[in-house]
C-alpha cells in the first residue's frame, strides 16, 4: 500500500508505504458412516491485509453515519480456523450441521470511541487485537412429499477479544429462517418464516437490539417456450410491515430497515 504522499503532520500519524506478507492453506477430511451419513473436519489459516480505509481514513462515511478514523500502523489479520460437521445426504433430505473456532490474530475492527466528530457523526477508530469466534449452524432441506419440502436454516456466533474477553462490535445474533414450498411441475407457492433473536451481548457504545420475526410468501410459474424454462415469480417479503432493525446495520439507531417489499420477478434459463 503506498499513499500519493508523506504527511508527517496528519493526525492519525505518520502516512507511508505499507507491505503486507502472509501465507494461507487448508486441510480437511471426511468419513462416511453409511445411511448418507458421513463426519469430517477442516483446519485452516487464513489471512486478511488492511484495506486503504482501515489504514489511512479521516473523515466522514455519510452511508454508514460514522466518523472513520484510519490507523497506518495495522498489521495483517492472521486465522487459524477449526470446523467440525455432521452431513446428511439422501434422495428425501439434505442435512448438515457444524461447529467452528476461529483464533485470529490481530483482528481488525471499527472501535465505537463514544465521542463525536465536529459535524455531530460518531467517531470509529481502527484499531486490532487477538480475537476468537466461535459458533454452529446448521441447514435442513427435507422433501416431505412429491410436492411438500421443508426448507430451514440457523447460525450463531460469539466473537470476544481474547485478553479482556468483551464482545467484538457487529456480531450477529441468533437467527435462522423456515420455509414451506408446495410444488407442482407448471408452479409453486412458498412461505417463509425468518427472524433473529435479541442481541444484547454488545461492545462498548454499542446499541443492542430486539428480536424479530418476519414472514414473506411468494408464488411462481414456470413455462417451457423454446426450449427454454421461463419463471415468473411474485414475491412479498415481510408481509406484515414490522418494524425491526438489523444489528449488523451501523444506522439501526436511526433508521429500520425496509418495510413490506413487493417483488416481480422474470428469469429465462439459458
Amino acid at each position: 500500500t503506498t499513499p500519493v504522499e508523506d504527511d508527517p503532520s496528519s493526525s492519525i500519524g505518520p502516512i507511508e508505504e505499507r507491505t503486507f506478507g502472509a501465507f494461507s492453506g487448508a486441510l480437511g477430511g471426511r468419513y462416511d458412516l453409511g445411511r448418507g451419513f458421513a463426519v469430517g473436519a477442516n483446519i485452516s489459516r487464513a489471512f486478511r491485509i488492511p484495506t486503504v480505509q482501515e489504514l489511512f481514513s479521516l473523515g466522514p462515511h455519510l452511508a454508514a453515519y460514522t466518523f472513520e478514523v484510519g490507523n497506518p500502523t495495522l498489521e495483517e489479520e492472521t486465522a487459524l480456523g477449526f470446523d467440525l460437521f455432521v452431513r446428511l445426504s439422501r434422495d428425501d433430505a439434505q442435512a448438515e450441521i457444524s461447529a467452528f473456532r476461529s483464533d485470529i490474530d490481530r483482528y481488525i475492527y471499527g472501535r465505537n470511541t463514544g465521542e463525536l466528530s465536529p459535524v455531530g457523526l460518531p467517531v470509529y477508530q481502527f484499531t486490532g487485537g487477538d480475537a476468537v469466534l466461535t459458533g454452529v449452524e446448521g441447514a435442513l432441506e427435507w422433501s416431505l412429499s412429491r410436492s411438500w419440502v421443508f426448507e430451514g436454516n440457523a447460525s450463531y456466533v460469539e466473537g470476544t477479544l481474547s485478553d479482556t474477553d468483551e464482545p467484538l462490535p457487529l456480531i450477529p445474533p441468533l437467527r435462522g429462517s423456515a420455509a414451506i414450498r408446495y410444488e407442482r411441475p407448471s408452479w409453486f407457492v412458498e412461505s417463509r418464516i425468518r427472524g433473529a433473536a435479541e442481541q444484547e451481548s454488545v461492545a462498548e457504545f454499542e446499541t443492542p437490539t430486539d428480536g424479530y420475526a418476519l414472514l414473506d410468501v411468494g408464488a411462481g410459474l414456470r413455462l417451457s417456450l423454446g426450449g427454454r424454462l421461463h419463471t415468473l415469480t411474485l414475491q412479498v417479503d415481510n408481509l406484515t410491515d414490522a418494524l425491526y432493525r438489523n444489528h449488523l446495520s451501523l444506522t439501526k439507531e436511526l433508521l429500520p430497515e425496509a418495510g413490506r417489499a413487493v417483488r416481480l420477478l422474470y428469469r429465462v434459463g439459458f
